[in-house]
């Protein structure tokens, strides 16, 4: 009977909407595996970190490195170790802060007379106005002193050694061991350096209250000496010397952190690793002078790739296994080609309302709906219906008979208001309709249709099975009953 069961069409575009239908299921299932695959990232990550995690010594991990390696990495450290000793420099020293284009300099200057003379015939006698001017700098240098500069300079953290930059022998920028001034001829000129005019006067003053102070304790180690203060000066300056020696400061630190750049691109992963457990073991920051940021303990984290992949993996499963069950289904589908399947009259599809609670976001099930049936003439109820009032009504008269048999497989609530409604209107035209169960599983019904001598057959889309229906029709053929045609009620 027609091409058979086994040779039925799939309607793709049908399959397609009627599996999209089920988006509910298809959604959970999506977020059910990318809680999975989220879950199962977090679980390996963290197993990665604490692998990384764990305790190596450092001992260890410098005899896995060739000899290239650790000398690589010697190197790399002096070149560290200069650049946070010169960026320390850079950020504290007082002179290192001072605007070489506007700042105050300070200056005295000493005329030392130790009273000495050559007395004939003992020329070698030696002069020690070197000795005393010099003692007068190493005055300058005690802790008593520096610790007073300090003060001035509202510093009480920095270095002795960036102190004496503050105050100059020789008007060299941050080089204390030049000797610039005249010792020879006993001259002694102290230059101070200060961003504003007040620090500048109190260190200036400082100096002297000190040179002048000392001058006892010198005289008992030399004799006698006179102390003549030759310039008392304090003014607004800009300095090319003091730029040059800012920027050869920076310029340093800048090339060790390239050098340190250049060494960690040349850098294995085990250098790598050694690096930063070094950094670790020593208390310094895990980071090159480029990338200064210090090392923190990671937490584990959860792949958004393998979320998203989780997601559409489980979407596509679910689609998957819904598209199977469409395609081996075993019951009835409005978009089947019916008739040629069951070589049976189709009389109409049916619309029924339905009677279930919407469901949330129905609206999404409403547009699927339309898509499914998309560029597809179906009537509405009441025109189906009278549709296939009028096919009965034909072929009643055709067969010069008055009662027909309306059965299926299924007989539920829809099929039995269908027969109602139809035969309410065939009731004008003497045609009578009895509505009965199914033929295959009541006696009784069977009895009936074979009395009647004619059938109509009401199915159920998505209820009716196509095995039942097949049955049906055979049943029909093999009583000799009228077979009107077939409702699909959906």
């Amino acid at each position: 009977m027609g091409k058979g069961l086994e040779q039925r069409e799939i309607n793709l575009w049908d399959m397609l909407w009627a599996v999209c239908l089920k988006w509910r299921s298809i959604l959970v299932c999506a977020v059910i595996l990318a809680m999975l695959a989220g879950g199962l990232s977090y679980v390996r990550n963290a197993q990665s970190l604490e692998a990384e995690n764990k305790e190596i010594s450092l001992e260890d991990m410098e005899k896995a490195l060739d000899y290239e390696s650790k000398k690589s990495l010697e190197v790399y450290f002096e070149y560290m170790d200069a650049y946070e000793s010169q960026k320390k420099y850079n950020e504290t020293a007082p002179i290192m802060q001072l605007d070489a284009n506007a700042f105050y300099k300070g200056e005295v200057s000493y005329y030392i007379d130790n009273n000495f003379k050559v007395e004939y015939p003992l020329v070698d006698t030696n002069n020690d106005i070197v000795a005393l001017v010099n003692t007068y700098k190493a005055a300058l240098n005690s802790q008593g002193f520096l610790d007073e500069a300090k003060e001035v300079l509202g510093e009480q953290l920095i270095e002795n050694q960036y102190v004496t930059e503050m105050i100059d022998f020789m008007n060299a920028y941050g080089d204390t061991t030049t000797i610039e001034t005249n010792e020879a001829e006993g001259v002694l000129t102290i230059s101070v350096y200060a961003n504003d005019e007040e620090t500048c006067y109190a260190l200036k003053e400082l100096v002297k209250e000190s040179i002048n102070a000392y001058q006892k304790e010198a005289g008992s180690q030399f004799g006698k000496h006179d102390l003549v203060l030759l310039q008392d000066v304090c003014e607004f300056v800009a300095d090319e010397d003091l730029l040059d020696y800012q920027k050869r400061n920076v310029d340093r630190m800048q090339t060790s952190a390239n050098y340190m750049t250049s060494f960690e691109s040349k850098f294995s992963t085990q250098q790598f690793q050694y690096k930063d457990l070094y950094l670790k073991n020593n208390g310094k920051e895990n980071g090159s002078a480029v990338q200064e940021a210090t090392s923190i303990k990671e937490s584990p984290i959860v792949s958004i790739k393998l979320v998203l992949i989780g997601f559409v993996g489980g979407a596509v499963l679910m689609f998957g296994l819904w598209a199977l069950l469409y395609i081996f289904s075993s019951k009835l589908r409005l978009e089947d080609d019916y008739e040629l399947v069951f070589e049976s009259k189709l009389l109409g599809n049916v619309p029924m309302e339905k009677k279930t609670k919407r469901k949330w976001f129905w609206f999404i099930d409403f547009v699927f709906e339309k898509l499914r049936h998309f560029n597809k003439r179906y009537f509405e109820k009441e025109e189906a219906l009278d549709m296939i009032a009028a096919n009965i009504r034909i072929a009643m008269q055709k067969a010069n008979a008055c009662k027909v048999m309306v059965t299926g497989a299924v007989c539920g609530d829809d099929e039995k208001n269908v027969a109602e409604q139809i035969a309410s209107r065939l009731k004008k035209d003497g045609i009578e309709i009895v509505f009965g169960n199914s033929i295959l599983y009541d006696a009784e019904a069977l009895e009936k249709l074979v009395e009647l001598g004619s059938v109509v057959l009401v199915e159920k889309a998505e209820k009716s099975l196509y095995k039942e229906i097949q049955r049906e029709i055979e049943i029909c053929l093999h009583q000799g009953v009228n077979l009107v045609g077939s409702v699909v009620v959906y």
